[in-house]
């Protein structure tokens, strides 16, 4: 029984570990177009882009344009639908992809697409492929075979560049051209044959493919671009084809293991440097004569080919020669210190045979006249200069006259005036400065002139506004105010724009407050306050028969008397009665005649007498009593 408990333990915990593993590895999706959408499993490595249309364009090193591919671990890529183009950087540096399938529908495959895929072992390129971009395989070292496409003839700078693992490279028979520099630095291919169709190569199409040992032009091949097989050191024997009547500027420079060159009588231009250091050269077999070989126009810089031994497959005999027009080679051009020579050679114009050569002497040439100066002592603004006016040749530098020659003094230039010694003109004085003048050459003082600047004008205060000014209580201390004073929107500063005065402001009565501008203000403003007096309060209120006694606190210092208020209601409004006390030294009052046992408030203020003004001090607190019978 133990041996079954145990057993089913033990398939419990297989089936909990495997329970545990994933059986659909993680996926992601995303759009890469319009109408394209991409799916990824990880497990696989499987990519999936599906739609129909162009692939977005991506750049890497803006993060929002970066490809979504870029970190997947991608193996494989399949496309599903009708896709146009594969976009730019979309798939560059993914090292984990092996195998690559472009599908017929696609016509553009963008620039740096593949860049450095290392890991590409299989390409195939639809037969839709139009454009291949820049870079767009470049580095994909893994690639060890590839065919063009017929219809792929805008194939971009270094599409295939250093794809050094490509042995076998083909084209399809209909493609028309072969792009400039397609295919530089692939160093393994050692063969290259192109169908009829082609009729051009372009410039450094396979520049630096040094493993190429073989190549076979076909017989549609006409032209062949600048550079485009220079640096191929693996080139031994060439032979340019049957239909090849250009060869530019530096295609084979650099070829430095080609020892024989093949033409034939279609070629008609060979460019400068076409076969520069090229110095293996030994022989150049040619399918025309002598004539038809010296009627090809051949660039400088072709020495090698020139100079090696030329074979020619036809002979022209003659029983008697036909002298051509004499020709002039070895050419020395004369100079103005030495003649030149030449060798005046005529040859067969039938055969070409060499049937005399003279060498020739030319008169040397004049000298050409150019005037410089030398020895030159430059003129200043109060003395004159000079120096020697002399005529060399300008092509062998020999002296042929020497002048002294004079020049004027420059006299002075002025610059513009500046200011020098500036006092700053004030809201209550005048300022200066000097306005000088200085020459511009050797810096001399010309002229000096002292200008006066007037003072500053100061702003009329008589429209401000002044705010803050309110009525005041008798302290015993001169009494301010805290004020604001504006000019339009500007604020002012007490003490920079303005002062502050008062008059009669300890006493009780009216004070006077004068504002006087500075600095950048002028004029005055002013304004009066009251200083009331202090208050009092009531200290009691004793009830009679009919009326009642009020006792305060007694206040003298700037008081005439006082003020006692009383009302049957609390806001003193109804039977209401004042009664003046007239002496500042009394501190009780007897109030009669009033109703009784009745219900009065009361309070009282102090009042000072200036002139024919009375001031008062704000009332006390009410306080009440109710009269006797």
């Amino acid at each position: 029984m133990k041996k079954v408990l145990s057993g089913l333990l033990s398939l419990v915990m297989i089936i909990s570990v495997f329970s545990a593993i994933p059986f659909e590895a993680s996926a992601s999706s995303g759009k890469c177009g319009a109408n394209l959408n991409y799916s990824f499993v990880s497990l696989t490595g499987k990519l999936t882009i599906s739609g129909s249309g162009k692939m977005d364009d991506y750049l890497p090193l803006l993060p929002s344009k970066a490809s979504p591919f870029k970190n997947l671990d991608v193996k494989s890529i399949t496309f599903s639908g009708e896709i146009t183009s594969i976009g730019n950087y979309a798939f560059a540096g993914i090292k984990t992809l092996k195998e690559l399938t472009v599908p017929n529908s696609v016509l553009e495959i963008g620039t740096s697409s593949f860049t450095n895929c290392t890991g590409i072992t299989s390409l195939e390129l639809g037969a839709g492929v139009q454009s291949i971009g820049t870079l767009a395989f470049e580095n994909c070292t893994g690639l060890t075979e590839l065919t063009i496409p017929k219809n792929a003839a805008d194939i971009g700078t270094s599409a295939f560049g250093t794809c050094t693992g490509i042995t076998k490279l083909s084209f399809e028979s209909g493609l028309p051209s072969i792009s400039s520099a397609a295919f530089p630095g692939c160093t393994g291919i050692t063969e290259l044959a192109f169908p009829d169709s082609i009729t051009s190569i372009g410039a450094g199409a396979f520049t630096g493919c040094t493993g190429l040992n073989k190549l076979d032009f076909g017989n549609g091949v006409t032209t062949i671009g600048g550079t485009a097989f220079s640096g191929c050191t693996g080139l031994t024997q060439l032979n340019l084809g049957s239909a090849v009547e250009t060869v530019s500027a530096g295609a084979f420079t650099g070829c430095t293991g080609i020892t024989t060159v093949s033409f034939t009588k279609s070629v008609h231009s060979i460019g400068t440097g076409a076969f520069a250091s090229c110095s293996a050269i030994k022989d150049v077999y040619f399918t025309g004569n002598k004539n038809e070989w010296k009627a090809i126009e051949i660039g400088d810089g072709n020495d090698s080919l020139i100079n090696a031994n030329i074979v020619f497959s036809e002979i022209i005999s003659c029983d008697v020669h036909t002298p051509a027009e004499a020709v002039k080679e070895k050419e020395v051009a004369a100079t103005c210190t030495s003649g030149g020579s030449y060798d005046e050679v005529v040859y067969c114009s039938v055969c070409g045979d060499e049937l005399s050569r003279e060498t020739k002497t030319t008169e040397k040439t004049a000298h050409t006249p150019e005037t410089v100066r030398e020895n030159e002592k430059k003129a200043t603004c109060t003395e004159g200069g000079s120096y020697e006016e002399v005529v060399k040749c300008s092509v062998c530098g020999t002296e042929i006259t020497r002048e002294p020659k004079t020049t004027d003094a420059l006299g002075h230039k002025q610059k513009v005036a500046i200011k020098e010694n500036v006092v700053a003109a004030t809201y209550d004085k005048d300022g200066s400065y000097d306005s000088v003048v200085y020459c511009e050459r050797c810096s001399v003082e010309i002229s000096r002139k002292t200008v006066k600047v007037d003072k500053l004008r100061k702003t009329s205060l008589t429209k401000a506004s002044v705010t803050g000014i309110t009525a005041k209580v008798y302290s015993g201390k001169a009494i301010t105010q805290s004020i604001t004073v504006k000019l339009g929107s500007k604020t002012l500063k007490n003490g920079t724009d303005y002062t502050v005065t008062y008059k009669n402001n300890k006493n009780v009565g009216k004070a006077t407050l004068t504002i006087s501008g500075k600095n950048a203000y002028s004029g005055t403003i002013t304004k009066t306050f009251v200083i009331n007096p202090k208050g009092t309060k009531l200290t009691g209120l004793t009830a009679a028969s009919k009326g009642f006694t009020a006792k305060w606190s007694k206040v003298t210092a700037q008081t005439t008397g006082y003020e006692i208020q009383l009302a049957t209601d609390s806001k003193f409004t109804k039977n209401k009665k004042t009664v003046t006390v007239s002496k500042n030294s009394t501190a009780s009052k007897k109030i009669t005649k009033l109703t009784g046992k009745k219900k009065y408030y009361v309070r009282i203020r102090t009042y000072k007498t200036v002139g024919k003004a009375k001031y008062y001090s704000s009332w006390s607190a009410a306080k009440t009593v109710t009269t006797k019978k």
